[in-house]
Parts: structure tokens; sequence; C-alpha cells
């Protein structure tokens, strides 16, 4: 069987050509037969916790380390689908599962910033702006009946100048792109840059499943 067909590719830079990599080795090196791919996501959940906590601590050091071992949640992120599609353990509420698990995951960290910086109501109104937008995103998507599929980054052109910015606008949007911006965050001491980045970043989400329906 071939894993890397398994993987899913061309999802970010670092999903891409690091954790696609590190994923195979895992399933080449432990198997993962007899784990149930939902024990993975569980565990990554609880992963986000830890980090969640390193962050809120309050110490940049370990707040910088916390925010660093965020990325690799896009690791086991991968893993766990990998697995599930290398054994046939592919399931809808899998599916649902480690799409709520990305979401919490998201969340806890997010607070753990607010807690870091002290700004704890500012996070706590840009979660409910993110929730607002999920919501209405998740509406249109039931309107249309729209099976979102995410956009491999290998598939676009490049050629001209707008494909370039169209690339670069997905490609900052994507799982990596947020972790880091987490991470800078941090690094300079700018709360401001985490919130306008993810404010912008589920503001283009809205804009785009809007232009779904208006398209209809």
């Amino acid at each position: 069987m071939k894993i890397y067909e398994k993987i899913t590719k061309g999802t970010g830079i670092i999903d891409h050509y690091v954790f696609r990599h590190m994923v195979y080795f895992l399933i080449k090196i432990f198997g993962f037969r007899k784990i149930h791919p939902n024990w993975i996501v569980l565990f990554n959940l609880v992963f986000a916790g830890f980090c969640a906590y390193l962050i809120s601590i309050g110490d940049l050091a370990i707040a910088l380390i916390g925010s660093f071992l965020f990325i690799f949640f896009d690791m086991f992120d991968l893993l766990d689908g990998a697995v599930a599609r290398v054994y046939g353990k592919t399931s809808k509420f899998g599916g649902f599962f480690d799409g709520l698990a990305d979401i919490l995951a998201e969340i806890l960290i997010l607070i753990s910033v607010g807690i870091y910086f002290s700004e704890l109501m500012k996070v706590l109104y840009l979660l409910i702006f993110i929730l607002v937008i999920i919501v209405i995103n998740l509406r249109i998507k039931w309107i249309l009946e729209d099976k979102e599929v995410q956009i491999n980054l290998l598939d676009l052109k490049v050629s001209s100048f707008m494909d370039k910015v169209k690339y670069l606008v997905i490609l900052a949007t994507r799982n990596d792109s947020r972790k880091i911006i987490i991470f800078l965050g941090l690094l300079f001491s700018n709360i401001y840059l985490i919130i306008i980045y993810f404010v912008g970043l589920y503001f283009l989400s809205m804009v785009s499943s809007l232009g779904k329906i208006i398209g209809k």
C-alpha cells in the first residue's frame, strides 16, 4: 500500500513539505493498525490543551515553546486522517470529530493568548465573531449542499500576477500559517497581529461563502 497517497497533500507549506514526511515515517515505524484514528484526534485535542496551558502561564519563553509545539498539531491532524484511510477506518463521525477538534483547539489557544496578554475580553469578542462566521458558513453550506474540498496548493497555477496574489491569500489562510501568526504575535508581544489576522481570515471565509450563494 502506498502510504503517501493516503496522506493529505498541498494543505500548507509546512504541512506538505515537512509533516507529510513525518507522518509517513510514523506510520511506517509504528503502524497504528490497532489504534483507532479517533483516539489520535482525542490525543491531539489534549495536546492542544497542553500547549494552551503553556501559553497561559504568562512567561514569554514558555509561551513560545507552547505556541511552537502547537504547530505540530497539524502533523497529528494529518496522521489521524492518514491512519483512517490506510486501514479503511474512515467514518462520518470521524470527519466531524476531526473538524470539531480543530475548532476547539483553536479556541483553547486563542483563550490562552488572551490570558497571556491579560486581554481576555478582546479575545472573547474575537471568538464570538469567529463562531458567528462559522454558523453563517455552515448555514450557507447546508443550503447549497456544499461539500467543501480544500484547495490543493499544488494544483494552483501561478503564472499571472493575480494568480500569485490568490496563491498568497490562500497560503496565508492555511492551518500552518495560523499557528505561525500566533507564534509571531507572542514573539513580538503584539496581540493585535493575532486578532487582526483572525478577523481578516474569517471575514474572507464569509465573503467566499456569500459569493457562492450569490452566484446561485
